[in-house]
């Protein structure tokens, strides 16, 4: 039979380190959008700068949902491998009260 083990410290810190990540990548979005762009002179490089700040947003955004996404698989993951760590020890534990 082969075993399974979970760290699950390790999953954790994993999983607040994307939610981290996702704060970060939001926060920089945000940021993005701030920019005066009214600032630039140059109509041509002043929309050009602001399609990149759309762009930039957009993919900022994209990533931090990949992130927050990610760090709830693995909230997942943990509460499934519990689920079945508490399973597998109440079958254990009613198979020695039989025998």
């Amino acid at each position: 039979m082969v075993d399974v083990s979970l760290d699950y410290d390790q999953i954790e810190t994993t999983r607040r380190t994307l939610r981290d990540i996702g704060g970060v990548l939001s926060s920089s979005t945000d940021a993005v959008r701030d920019v005066p762009t009214a600032a630039v002179a140059h109509s041509d490089l002043r929309d050009r700068l602001h399609d990149m700040g759309d762009f930039w947003g957009n993919s900022l955004r994209k990533l931090s949902g990949f992130a927050e996404d990610a760090a709830g698989g693995l909230e997942g993951v943990v509460e499934a491998f519990r689920t079945l760590d508490d399973e597998i020890a109440a079958s254990m534990e009613s198979e020695e009260g039989s025998a």
